[in-house]
């Protein structure tokens, strides 16, 4: 099982979680699963 790590400005975060959406139901159709977990980070000026 592969876990994956994104860090991902807050604004982004729902475009971030699409794409390893999708990419998770691809991996699932080749039987490999992925863990996908997304940190939000705090964009400091």
């Amino acid at each position: 099982m592969k876990l994956v790590i994104v860090t991902a400005v807050e604004t982004f975060q729902n475009e971030v979680l699409k794409l390893f959406i999708k990419a998770f139901n691809q991996n699932l159709e080749t039987n490999t699963p992925i863990k996908a977990v997304v940190v939000p980070v705090e964009k400091h000026v």
